[in-house]
């Protein structure tokens, strides 16, 4: 008797209830119903308040979507808070929510994690389109799902994780449009690349793979057959890819422009490469890249069946498209390290997107292992194996993930700060006043929590705290002082200082 779950029959309904279940459950292991509601917190705090601020904002200012700002008044000579990095619909879906439901920080967490799942769930239905077997169909979404990166990313405030989320959509529908030319699959493909790209632009590398298949056939070169083309219709096909490649430069155009009109320079836009940065800071991020950053990524079995997968591809090289895409993918990666080296030693997110090259290699496996290797495929020992170090990993991305929330420095930092906006409006500071952080050198984490617009250490408070006070007489505005001590935290918001 064997397990139905092992068995290649295992109906299409019944696999997608096996892996929805099974995802629910990895999730509740990984703490997500507690992790769901906490507020910007752990590694990386200043980053998730920037998203939570913009997104409050959005809600609390009339929903201008070309309007993006955060609580440091940051530009603009240090007036106003009008910034933007990345496309800003996540917070601006999020802040639309909160109009109706109220500001609740689960809406932002909550809207990252369904992407997330939504994507892994067409990672699920293209594995299924290509193999029919119900077990790596199931299995695979959740051996990317055991990287500690991919974990502690999905269920917080960054646009990292989504853009992943997109981009798996996306070559779901690519592979589509691959067994079946419909120009719509590569319409929607199109959309969800350009999407994910426009929410970070690290991930715009499924799109450039598209933009590189095309030049390359168009040039003569052969991917499946010289009867059976990727691209059908060229032109046709052309002016839908470049119709995406030109909504992710318009974008990026406007934030340039929009960070320039308001002299901001908070949020990057452009690159750090390796070569700006001096040779120390260059020998500390490979120090951190191989101490810490990797194994956040993967534990060390998942790189191996990484490479192995890679190695069936170059041995089976007349899987062509296979070949192409993969190869592409990595020197796509190669050249990410490269022309972003000098953020990676403090910003492990920035490998997020990086993970569409995993997808892509366990998909190259469900292709190659049906028809290829189909004893291997199916055989139940290799299957039993997989399913032993999918548990194995899925434990070490809880403790890796633990270790963030509950051990790390900084993960503690600011918590009774909760409320504080309650507090604030006791005292009589309204909406409309500004307020000074001090002791919080992040730029809006403290000014997120109290909910006010204002200053905090980040803009060089102890160096030149007059200029702020003349602003504030400037605008007209009150300065409130006060002086609250929170387990050693000084919160410096407010006190009868007026015009």
């Amino acid at each position: 008797m064997t397990i139905p779950l092992f068995q290649k029959n295992l109906s299409y309904k019944n696999s997608i209830i096996v892996f929805i279940v099974s995802l629910l459950v990895v999730s509740t292991y990984y703490n997500f119903p507690r992790y769901l509601f906490y507020h910007p917190q752990s590694i990386h705090f200043w980053r998730q308040s920037d998203c939570a601020s913009t997104a409050l904002l959005y809600s609390e200012h009339g929903m201008h979507f070309f309007k993006p700002e955060v609580h440091n008044l940051l530009s603009d000579g240090e007036t106003t808070g009008f910034a933007v990095g990345e496309l800003p619909v996540l917070y601006y879906l999020a802040g639309a929510m909160y109009r109706v439901f109220g500001h609740h920080e689960f809406i932002l967490r909550g809207i990252t994690l369904l992407i997330v799942f939504i994507g892994l769930f067409y990672f699920f239905k293209l594995a299924y389109l290509l193999s029919g077997d119900s077990f790596w169909s199931v299995v695979l979404p959740l051996f990317l799902f055991t990287s500690p990166l991919l974990v502690y990313y999905s269920n917080n405030y960054l646009p990292e994780a989504p853009s992943l989320g997109l981009n798996i959509i996306g070559w779901y529908l690519f592979f589509k449009f691959y067994k079946k030319p419909a120009t719509l699959n590569l319409v929607l493909s199109v959309i969800f690349f350009a999407f994910a790209a426009m929410i970070k632009v690290t991930s715009g590398m499924s799109l450039i793979v598209l933009i590189i298949l095309w030049v390359v056939e168009a040039a003569g070169f052969v991917f499946l057959s010289r009867q059976f083309r990727l691209y059908k219709l060229p032109v046709k096909s052309a002016v839908i890819i470049m119709a995406g490649v030109a909504i992710v430069v318009c974008w990026y155009a406007f934030a340039i422009h929009y960070n320039a009109i308001h002299n901001s320079g908070y949020f990057r836009t452009g690159i750090l490469g390796f070569w700006q940065i001096s040779p120390i800071e260059i020998d500390k991020t490979f120090t951190q890249m191989g101490r810490n950053w990797k194994f956040f990524i993967f534990n060390d079995s998942v790189y191996f069946i990484m490479g192995f997968v890679y190695v069936l591809v170059l041995i089976n090289y007349k899987e062509k498209l296979l070949l192409f895409i993969n190869s592409l993918l990595i020197a796509g990666v190669l050249l990410f390290l490269m022309l972003w080296f000098g953020l990676l030693q403090h910003h492990d997110y920035y490998f997020v997107p990086l993970l569409i090259l995993t997808f892509l290699l366990f998909i190259s496996w469900v292709k190659l292992g049906s028809t290829r290797y189909p004893g291997i495929f199916s055989s139940w020992v290799i299957k039993v194996a997989a399913l032993i170090v999918l548990i194995i990993n899925v434990n070490y991305a809880k403790n890796k993930v633990n270790g963030r929330y509950n051990e790390t420095p900084s993960a503690d930092i600011k918590k009774e700060m909760v409320g504080i906006e309650g507090y604030a409006e006791e005292l009589g500071i309204r909406k409309s006043d500004k307020v000074i952080c001090t002791c919080d050198y992040s730029p809006n984490h403290m000014l997120y929590l109290v909910n006010r617009q204002g200053w905090t250490d980040f803009n060089n408070l102890q160096g030149d705290s007059l200029k702020v006070v003349n602003q504030i007489k400037t605008e007209r505005n009150i300065l409130w002082y006060m002086i609250r001590y929170l387990k050693n935290i000084i919160i410096c918001l407010a006190s009868s200082i007026t015009k």
